[in-house]
């Protein structure tokens, strides 16, 4: 978050020189030269510009749109799901899911090893779940979202020849170039190798309006959003407790409580090495991390005015990171809007 010191500077360069009031004594105080020596860095600097380019009120409500407007929801899109989830079914019941799997992988999603039944033996299709229920309840919508359940060790084994990569729990599949009429075009095929929170990750990646389409650095906000579940909504774990009843008896309870994540939790996992290579192979581990850095403060900054589940729809709203800046920038200088 800006100090206050960096927040008064940043107002009067917006007010004096920015905002092109006539010139007075005070605009020789407020130079960028003099903003840099106040340990303001250039890229605030150069965010403020970009800022002044439009009033006021039109910058507080860029930022209310981000925050009120609703995830998309495509019916026809949702219908795909439903006629999806109708077709595995009777494949499963035929005996003939995995086969269709391990064809749709090797056909369509180009692995670097060619993918046999016996990489995914585990495999169920699951069509109602917890982490679905909580996905219609956290944002009004009834999406259809069947999967594809694996154990961790025919996941590891899947993944591995799919991607070349390990150390993933979960995958959200997007099929490219591929002819519109298959059935399986625009949907997000996913699979997981558990039923809560791996599931409910994936699934937070389904519903993401701007999913693969993010570009370069950017793309490290797909991550944030889906990881950014585990803030909005708790983990729920189960805790063994011990205590002394009557007696002097020791008496051992199992309770279930709820483990919330932060911020930092998402900062710490993203710097991976895996979400590295996979996400911005082409910059260094350290300009990676510092991208991830940047935007997990600029997060820690906007959790002082809003709350977790305003922060998540901003989020899903931001094609780039630029946009999530202009957001902490206007909020910064604004206070809530």
């Amino acid at each position: 978050m800006l100090s206050e010191n960096t927040k008064a500077k940043l107002e009067a360069y917006y007010k004096l020189k920015l905002n092109r009031i006539p010139f007075n004594p005070a605009m020789l105080q407020v130079t960028k030269r003099s903003l840099l020596q106040a340990g303001i860095t250039e890229e605030e600097i150069n965010l403020l510009e970009e800022y002044a380019k439009f009033p006021r009120d039109e910058q507080a409500a860029f930022v209310l749109r981000m925050k009120l407007k609703p995830i998309p929801f495509d019916i026809f899109l949702n219908g795909k799901y439903a006629m999806f989830q109708e077709t595995m079914e009777k494949l499963e019941k035929e005996g003939k899911l995995k086969q269709w799997l391990v064809q749709y992988a090797n056909n369509y999603l180009r692995p670097k090893e060619l993918i046999t039944i016996e990489d995914i033996n585990s495999l169920k299709l699951i069509k109602e779940s917890i982490p679905l229920i909580h996905l219609r309840t956290d944002y009004g919508n009834a999406y259809m979202r069947p999967f594809f359940l694996l154990t961790v060790k025919d996941f590891n084994q899947f993944y591995k020849k799919l991607s070349g990569q390990t150390e993933v729990a979960g995958c959200c599949l997007v099929v490219r170039q591929i002819e519109e009429t298959y059935f399986t075009s625009g949907l997000r095929i996913l699979i997981a190798n558990d039923l809560k929170d791996t599931a409910y990750h994936e699934m937070r990646h389904s519903i993401d309006p701007y999913l693969h389409k993010r570009k370069r650095e950017d793309r490290v906000l797909e991550e944030f959003i889906s990881f950014f579940g585990v803030v909005v909504r708790p983990k729920t774990c189960m805790v063994t407790v011990t205590r002394i009843g009557p007696g002097n008896l020791k008496i051992t309870e199992v309770k279930e409580t709820k483990s919330k994540m932060g911020i930092l939790y998402i900062r710490n996992a993203l710097k991976l090495k895996a979400y590295h290579s996979q996400m911005c192979p082409y910059l260094s581990l350290d300009e990676y991390k510092a991208v991830v850095d940047n935007v997990a403060n600029m997060l820690e900054g906007l959790s002082a005015y809003y709350s977790m589940e305003e922060i998540d729809r901003i989020l899903y709203h931001c094609q780039t990171i630029d946009q999530l800046k202009r957001v902490y920038l206007v909020v910064s200088i604004q206070g809530k809007v």
